[in-house]
């Protein structure tokens, strides 16, 4: 439907405009019953220092899921890990907002559609 394309034009104006080559969600869509690892959001970037990475997890309707950030991992600011099996969340199609941090402050912003399977 409309929403998700949307969504994609969004995707693909700020990759390009802030050198985010892509995040990547892995697997997706999430199916809890089958899930052999934590899911995590990898980041690519073109040559850029990222010293920070976070998440937040959101509705369709803009409602805030994960009420603190996911952070990434100590070490690797390219990754970041979601428990979603820990949590309560629904069935359904989600928005993951990630932004990016070097020592200057944040340089970029992407968002992602996720889709949870229970």
């Amino acid at each position: 439907g409309k929403p998700d394309e949307e969504i994609s034009l969004m995707i693909r104006i700020e990759g390009g405009a802030n050198g985010i080559n892509g995040v990547v969600l892995a697997p997706n869509p999430i199916r809890i019953s089958q899930l052999q690892q934590i899911p995590y959001f990898n980041i690519t970037m073109n040559a850029m220092d990222i010293q920070s990475a976070s998440v937040k997890i959101y509705t369709i309707a803009g409602e805030l899921v994960t009420h603190s950030p996911l952070m990434n991992d100590p070490g690797n600011p390219t990754v970041v890990h979601w428990d979603v099996a820990q949590q309560t969340i629904a069935s359904g199609t989600y928005i993951a907002v990630i932004d990016l941090y070097s020592s200057n402050g944040m340089i970029g912003r992407k968002f992602l559609k996720v889709v949870l399977i229970r």
